[in-house]
């Protein structure tokens, strides 16, 4: 009986603290979506951060309110509209592109009016899903091949060899130095030092084609995404040769613009399947894996949406103000601001108001009604049966045995 309560006891203990924890972390996170569910790509406005733009699976919406409330901007006739990715044009902040699965649309008054400057001749080249915008072209990474334009979307080339037909996952442009142009696709990494030459891999679609020992087998992955374990590209905005790497078996690290890659620490990651990467100036890095939202300050990953029921995160962005957004299925939620979490704070918020470690073995003891005289007596017992063990005889009718 005494075991009985010791154990209900934990168990009651156990549920309280993780519900705390919980709490903690579901409180963190305000729904600013509202009724807006299946966010895909969130961006905020350069000049007014309560403006706000999401793109879903059903067309695009804005708020101008800070996400109090929501209008719909994006019309369409299309059948199938989902708006994967937002961008304003980094010469023009009236001028806004959306890359969605029926092709690229631009608008040059911040949503109010839309053209289609990009189609595709298939559903494949139809879903865009990576885009930057320069001075001189704009890339633009579809479901099949990359596109460049260098009159503003008039028209579109389509590049040749293998980034012509691959699925492009996004593309990076690093503004200081000469700048350099990174592409993550199905078939690995491509760099390219302008838009005039060549692209050169640099990480080829296996890390132990690239020097990598990792034999592990990998976790399930979705139907879409079982072609490649590359996920997605990110540098380092203070230092353009400086790669990080999200694929389905880890984070890989390259301080030689793709010369040599490593693994970069896991310590704190749930899941290795790290799906996006967003490094601030702060020099801090987020990831997306299956498990959740991540943040990396030196030392170890921590859980920033512990205790959210994220089912899917699609997209994660970071505003000027540090507000960080997370689309998902269940909508748009913003965490506010990120900096607010000091170093290690996030798991100390799993122990605020729990008992300390000595209350909780004095209650132990209390619930199991033990007492010290206890204790004695079953040290004595079972010292007793260490001299004397329990012996059984048995017969086997088998006369073959003994």
């Amino acid at each position: 009986m005494e075991r009985k309560h010791f154990f209900y006891f934990a168990a009651v203990a156990c549920f309280l603290f993780t519900s705390a924890g919980l709490s903690q972390g579901e409180d963190a996170w305000e729904n600013i979506g509202r009724e807006l569910l299946n966010a895909k790509s969130v961006a905020v406005d350069p000049d007014n951060p309560k403006t706000i733009y999401l793109g879903t699976d059903k067309g695009l919406f804005r708020s101008q309110d800070f996400g109090k409330s929501w209008r719909n901007l994006f019309v369409s006739k299309a059948s199938r509209l989902g708006v994967n990715l937002l961008v304003f044009d980094s010469q023009d902040k009236d001028i806004l592109y959306a890359a969605t699965t029926a092709g690229l649309f631009r608008s040059a008054n911040k949503g109010l009016r839309w053209d289609r400057i990009f189609k595709g001749k298939s559903q494949d080249e139809a879903e865009c899903l990576a885009l930057v915008v320069l001075p001189r072209v704009i890339y633009l990474g579809t479901g099949k091949g990359l596109f460049a334009s260098f009159d503003k979307g008039r028209s579109w080339h389509k590049e040749k060899g293998r980034l012509g037909k691959t699925r492009i996952f996004n593309i990076v442009h690093t503004s200081s130095g000469p700048g350099l142009l990174y592409l993550a696709c199905t078939d690995g990494v491509f760099k390219a030092a302008n838009p005039e030459d060549s692209w050169e891999r640099i990480f080829t679609a296996y890390p132990r084609e690239n020097g990598g020992e990792d034999d592990d087998e990998v976790e399930d992955q979705d139907e879409e995404d079982r072609h490649s374990e590359i996920r997605y590209l990110a540098v380092n905005p203070n230092d353009p040769k400086h790669l990080f790497l999200a694929t389905q078996r880890g984070i890989y690290e390259s301080k030689d613009s793709g010369g040599s890659w490593k693994n970069f620490p896991e310590y704190g990651l749930i899941s290795r399947d790290v799906h996006l990467l967003i490094i601030p100036a702060e020099s801090r890095i987020f990831c997306v894996s299956k498990s959740g939202i991540f943040v990396y300050r030196g030392l170890a990953w921590e859980e920033l949406s512990s205790g959210f029921s994220f089912k899917k995160i699609n997209y994660i962005s970071l505003d000027k103000d540090r507000n960080l957004y997370a689309c998902s299925e269940n909508g748009l939620h913003r965490l506010a601001p990120y900096l607010g979490h000091t170093k290690g704070k996030a798991l100390s918020q799993y122990f605020i108001s729990e008992p300390a470690i000595n209350e909780v073995q004095k209650a132990a003891i209390k619930y199991a009604e033990v007492d010290s005289g206890k204790i004695s007596n079953w040290r004595k017992q079972v010292a007793k049966k260490a001299w004397l063990p329990r012996v059984t005889v048995g017969l086997d009718q088998d006369i073959n045995r003994t």
